[in-house]
C-alpha cells in the first residue's frame, strides 16, 4: 500500500511539471484595400521586404509580378515562417504560415512549441502587418 501511495505522489509531482504545448494556427493573414494598381503594389511589397528583413534576397523564394505573388521565408520572434504577399489592382493580402518555433515539434496534427507562445508571436505579426499596410498605402512623393 505504501508503494502505491509513493507511486501516486511521484506521478502527481511529475504531472504538475508538464507544460501544455502552444498550437499555432494554420495561417494568419490581413487584407488591405490599396488605391494603386497591381504593378505599383507589387513593387512596394518587394521594397517593404527589402527594408524589413536583413536580406530580402535570402527571404524571397518566389516572385511573379504577372501573377502578383511573392513567397518567402523569414524568422519573426524566434519562429521560422512562410510569408506570402498576393497583390492585385486595388488590394493586397499578407499571409504568414508554416510556423516552426524554437524547440518546436512538427507533426501531422500541427506544430507545437514550448518556447515561443502564440500570443507573443501574434503581437509581432500585428506589428509587421501594420507596417506593411502603412507602407503600401503611403503616397510616394519626390525627394
Amino acid at each position: 500500500m505504501r508503494k502505491l501511495m509513493v507511486a501516486v505522489a511521484v506521478f502527481l509531482a511529475l504531472a504538475g511539471c508538464m507544460t501544455v504545448p502552444t498550437v499555432y494556427p494554420k495561417d494568419w493573414s490581413r487584407v488591405y484595400a490599396v488605391e494603386k494598381n497591381s504593378g505599383t503594389i507589387f513593387d512596394l511589397s518587394m521594397r517593404w521586404l527589402a527594408l524589413t528583413f536583413k536580406s530580402s534576397k535570402a527571404v524571397i523564394e518566389y516572385a511573379n509580378e504577372e501573377r502578383g505573388i511573392i513567397i518567402g521565408n523569414g524568422i519573426i520572434a524566434g519562429t521560422d515562417l512562410t510569408i506570402m504577399l498576393e497583390v492585385r489592382n486595388g488590394g493586397a493580402r499578407l499571409t504568414f504560415s508554416n510556423f516552426i518555433g524554437a524547440n518546436t515539434v512538427s507533426t501531422k496534427y500541427g506544430n507545437f512549441t514550448y518556447k515561443t507562445p502564440w500570443e507573443n508571436l501574434q503581437e509581432e505579426l500585428e506589428g509587421f502587418a501594420a507596417d506593411y499596410g502603412e507602407y503600401v498605402s503611403s503616397t510616394v512623393t519626390g525627394w
